[in-house]
């Protein structure tokens, strides 16, 4: 089983007592529109609504008939005829977005502040790193191409190597300080590579340095993949069984949008979900297996030091 953005989204609003993204309005912070009726007529780039907005302003149609207008789609504010009683959306550069196309209405428009579906997207992200980084062991390969003696994975999903192989041949792992020891000139030396190390947080040593372009094949933690708002994305999230998911990232998200929450006092003082995500973690980093938990293995350290708790 697997979990997309849509379902980890509604059990976050669920925690926060809100059950569809209109709400998602309701708790803006910061933003000019929180939640309004707008009036758009086809042909007129005018949109009647009292509001406060300023240029650069983000909202967001939560209805829309109109076919350019696409519903839960971020638009940003116009200079042009802004108002407090109306306002128009930038289209292509230099005009106003013009409404074409279907029926024109009266709509629902929230301001696109701290709790949009972008916003929303980017905290499940980040919770599902970080369980991966802390208790959730995820095994890939990927493969690297070099001609270096040390090459970056900082820019892969692999944040932890256990293995490196040329073609089917296995690399041996050895400590750079070790490699030191054994030959001075190790950064110097080249030849067919029979040895690998880490150097530093985000790179992988080879011993000796290849003298022309090679695939290197590395094999260990990997990141899940980065899910998106994008209806039409098959990217979904299998690091854990559902229920786990469906427990832990969304209090996260929860957390995260209670602190940044400054209208509402009482929502910041709910920011107890935290707790739940890191009690979560705890409890998966537990059940790994032991020999993930030595000193200098990838869980060598709880999620939660207990000092802290």
């Amino acid at each position: 089983m697997a979990l997309g953005f849509t379902e980890l989204r509604n059990e976050a609003l669920k925690l926060l007592n809100e059950t569809n993204t209109s709400v998602v309005g309701e708790l803006a912070t910061g933003v000019g529109l929180p939640i309004t009726s707008a009036t758009v007529s086809i042909g007129n780039p005018l949109i009647s609504a009292v509001n406060s907005l300023a240029v650069g302003d983000q909202v967001r149609f939560i209805t829309s008939t109109v076919t350019n207008i696409i519903a839960n789609k971020t638009y940003t504010v116009s200079a042009t005829n802004l108002s407090g009683t109306g306002f128009q959306l930038v289209g292509v550069a230099p005009a106003s977005l013009t409404p074409t196309g279907g029926t024109g209405g009266t709509f629902t428009v929230v301001g696109n502040s701290v709790f949009s579906d972008e916003t929303i997207c980017t905290y499940i992200n980040e919770a599902a790193k970080e369980m991966a980084r802390s208790c959730v062991w995820n095994e890939d390969s990927i493969s690297i191409n070099t001609s270096t003696r040390v090459t970056t994975f900082a820019d892969k999903l692999l944040w932890h190597p256990l293995t490196v192989k040329i073609g089917s041949s296995l690399l041996i792992h050895c400590g750079e300080m070790e490699l030191r020891s054994y030959d001075l000139g190790y950064t110097s030396t080249t030849g067919t590579p029979t040895y690998w190390y880490r150097s530093g947080n985000t790179n992988i040593g080879l011993y000796p340095a290849p003298t022309s372009a090679i695939d290197i094949v590395v094999t260990g933690g990997v990141m899940p993949a980065t899910i998106s708002t994008d209806p039409t994305s098959t990217v979904t999230l299998s690091i854990a069984p559902d229920d786990i998911l469906l427990k832990a990232i969304p209090a996260y998200v929860a957390g995260k949008l209670a602190f940044k929450n400054y209208d509402d006092p009482s929502l910041v003082g709910r920011a107890f979900w935290k707790d739940w995500y890191d009690l979560t973690r705890m409890q998966l980093w537990a059940q790994q297996d032991t020999s993930l938990k030595l000193p200098g293995c990838p869980y060598g350290v709880p999620p939660i030091p207990q000092s802290q708790k």
